[in-house]
């Protein structure tokens, strides 16, 4: 398999001079990784949103029936139930919940799965700001009708 990192910028705040709504809200993260789930809550948490998180699909799915939750942001390759399979299944539960789907592989089937759902696609590796701007275009620019994927700038090294 190949790492795909596509590099197109978002519809809506790829504009640096353009002012960014404020964030704010309860986001659940999932994401298997510890220290990457870390990195993601820590920049999450400063740019003013309260996190809650989840290790697995799993246990997302449970926290979805038991928390009041605005926004997804969750990993794409993780084992047991995946990023694409977690958002089916909200799909099916919570339709117009904003999504941000992160991976730093981006498969063909994935890809197109992700196409058909309406969700925010970013690319890893990315920096805070980039996070930061895809919850944004989820919360703030997205319609929520399937096949409006929005792919967040990559980071530049």
């Amino acid at each position: 398999w190949d790492a795909f990192y596509p590099y197109l910028r978002s519809r809506k705040f790829n504009d640096d001079s353009a002012p960014r709504p404020p964030l704010h809200g309860t986001v659940l993260l999932v994401e298997d990784e510890r220290a990457v789930r870390l990195v993601v809550e820590r920049a999450l948490r400063r740019g003013g949103l309260d996190v809650i998180t989840a290790s697995d699909g799993g246990l997302a799915l449970d926290i979805l029936g038991n928390a009041a939750v605005d926004i997804l942001v969750s990993d794409v390759v993780m084992p047991g139930i995946d990023g694409v399979e977690l958002l089916e299944h909200i799909r099916a539960r919570r339709p117009g919940l904003p999504v941000v789907l992160m991976s730093g592989y981006a498969e063909p089937p994935q890809r197109r799965a992700l196409e058909g759902a309406g969700a925010v696609f970013l690319a890893k590796p990315f920096a805070a700001d980039d996070l930061l701007d895809a919850v944004r275009t989820a919360l703030h620019g997205w319609s929520g009708l399937p096949g409006d994927l929005v792919v967040a700038p990559r980071a530049h090294a």
